[in-house]
């Protein structure tokens, strides 16, 4: 029967989707912030783009990121319910900066995981979204491709968003819709089943004594140990572990001992 391990390769594109500040403070009426950003978010429709977007990331084995600027409690600081952490998504913490990397262990993470293929999406474009990918090579991650949702992203005005959309972000990452990023997911999963054939395992021998001696030598031990009493003063003499009996390897000891018998391994 030939053994198989399976092997669940996650990230095997080496994916990522980092979401920065989707907090009810941004997105959600009643947040202090969501007056200033409103009228952008609901122009490139990003709660409604960015929630299938990570679903089907997470469902391909993507590593899934949160990045909130705050967290203490507070209804403003919490996660939109759209897009709640999964058990196994990475919240970071500590945040104290407008980027990711700031006070987080972000850098740790992708260079743990060795995350070649970032997507970003959040609040705001031209503050947290743009340091934090300013943030990727000065955090020696030159291996990062970043790729930013101009759908999944909004500023405090539209002349902002675009231009930071337009101008400054394609210098140093590429700019994407999320049904772009969508398709690329789907033509490149970030999971793999790989059914590999392990080697039989090795047999576990013990080392054979092996003996030389005369013919005689041989007759005289099957003899012996025939006859041989517990008890009698030359079986405790050789019975070296006290069990009640001479075995071969006792006897063999004691030929060599005599010079009787030569010893090879």
């Amino acid at each position: 029967m030939v053994r198989t391990a399976v092997l669940l390769v996650n990230f095997q594109n080496r994916t990522a989707v980092l979401l920065v500040n989707f907090q009810n403070d941004f997105a959600k009426e009643g947040g202090k912030l969501y007056p200033g950003v409103g009228t952008v978010m609901k122009q490139t429709g990003m709660m409604e783009n960015v929630p299938p977007l990570v679903e089907k990331a997470r469902d391909q084995g993507a590593m899934i990121i949160h990045s909130p600027v705050d967290t203490d409690g507070a209804w403003n600081s919490e996660i939109v319910d759209e897009l709640k952490p999964g058990s196994k998504d990475i919240v970071l913490s500590k945040r104290s900066d407008l980027s990711a990397f700031s006070g987080t262990n972000l850098e740790t993470r992708l260079k743990e995981y060795d995350i070649e293929r970032l997507i970003v999406a959040g609040f705001s474009t031209n503050s947290s979204i743009l340091e934090t990918i300013k943030d990727i090579s000065s955090h020696g991650l030159s291996g990062v491709k970043a790729k930013v949702l101009m759908d999944g992203c909004a500023s405090e005005s539209t002349q902002t968003h675009f231009a930071t959309i337009n101008d400054e972000l394609p210098a140093i990452s590429e700019v994407l819709t999320t049904e772009e990023a969508t398709e690329m997911l789907e033509s490149n999963p970030c999971s793999k089943l790989v059914f590999k054939p392990l080697e039989p395992a090795p047999k576990k021998t013990k080392p054979r004594r092996r003996y030389t001696m005369f013919h005689q030598v041989k007759k005289l031990r099957i003899a012996m140990c025939d006859k041989w009493i517990a008890g009698d003063r030359f079986v405790r003499f050789l019975d070296r572990d006290a069990d009640g009996r001479v075995d071969y390897d006792e006897f063999y000891d004691f030929l060599h001992q005599l010079g009787i018998a030569q010893e090879t391994r």
